[in-house]
């Protein structure tokens, strides 16, 4: 039910002078190119400089252990419990309100309320969005370039994906944007209906559409599948699809990912010195190396990049349906 990150040792996290910090995956492994793995990696770089006695994950395997894992850390006296994915933040606030001295923190969560023991890092996708659209704009020969979306009932989704919208017309205000979402709400289908997402992409391409990108899980994973077998050039988001989805490299410009590590390594090293720090605070955005013929636009890339992150561009996305 559960995947330990080390043995066990003789060493007791309730005891003040004992920092232990803790996480836990709501959905795969802490290898997976994505937030999971880089937390993780957050974790292990800075354990030092936290002095944590004691640092492990647990990989859920089902939701129903979702609360026993948070817990299981919570009774054995971690100081810090991360949580990673928008999946587990009810769950986190649930195990919150009972252990008020431990600290909580929700990668990829946004909550309604504040908890004086709780710090969520959340991630602004309408500038993923912005920067797979500019890059799209970049690349495209026929100047048509599109998304595969999941529902647009999903906050996430809207922003990302009218978020390429808006990325795509800053770059080049003459250029072709198709975004389309799925109108099946069924909750069985939700980020798991690559059928639709095929179908999707292949009408876009019939369409003219020579660059794409999607967001939505295994939905967008169908796309972008389909994409790479019509020779569509692919921007991934959420992960990195050069290691998720290797049958698409030929055709993968980057894949646009979250990046918590910043947030994460202040909260966890500021708990290390008995300093809980709630509340909200903002994760990064980033990309994945450009590959191949890609390499040429790094530059061009990373100022982009460093320009949403200034707050240079006004990335204005209209409000959901």
């Amino acid at each position: 039910m559960a995947v330990s990150a080390c043995t066990p040792q003789p060493l007791d996290c309730s005891k003040e002078d004992v920092f232990c910090v803790g996480l836990v995956t709501a959905y795969e492994g802490v290898n997976n190119h994505s937030l999971n793995q880089v937390s993780w990696e957050t974790l292990q770089n800075i354990q030092s400089q936290a002095q944590m006695a004691r640092l492990d994950y647990i990989e859920s395997i089902d939701t129903r252990d979702w609360q026993k894992n948070i817990i299981f850390f919570a009774n054995n006296g971690y100081d810090v419990i991360v949580t990673v994915g928008a999946n587990l933040s009810e769950t986190t606030v649930e195990v919150a309100k009972e252990y008020p001295n431990i600290l909580f923190i929700g990668i990829d969560q946004q909550l309604d309320e504040v908890y004086e023991n709780i710090a969520t890092i959340h991630f602004a996708e309408e500038q993923a969005g912005f920067l797979a659209g500019v890059l799209a704009t970049k690349f495209t020969e026929s100047g048509i370039v599109g998304a595969v979306c999941e529902t647009s009932g999903i906050d996430s989704v809207w922003r990302y994906c009218e978020g390429f919208r808006a990325g795509a017309l800053h770059e080049n205000n003459d250029v072709q944007v198709f975004v389309v979402y799925r109108d099946d709400e069924s909750q069985d289908k939700i980020f798991n209906d690559p059928v639709w997402g095929e179908e999707q992409v292949l009408r876009l391409i019939d369409n003219g559409v020579d660059t794409v990108t999607g967001f939505g899980g295994n939905t967008a994973e169908g796309a972008f599948l389909a994409a790479s077998e019509k020779d569509i050039l692919v921007i991934g988001s959420e992960e990195d699809l050069y290691f998720q989805l290797p049958d698409i490299q030929p055709q993968l410009i980057t894949s646009i990912i979250k990046d918590p590590g910043q947030a994460l390594a202040f909260l966890v090293v500021q708990a290390s010195h008995r300093e809980i720090l709630a509340g909200k605070y903002a994760g990064q955005i980033t990309y994945t190396p450009l590959r191949g013929p890609s390499q040429d636009l790094e530059n061009e890339a990373e100022e982009v990049l460093q320009g949403i992150r200034n707050g240079i561009f006004e990335i204005e996305i209209p409000d959901k349906k």
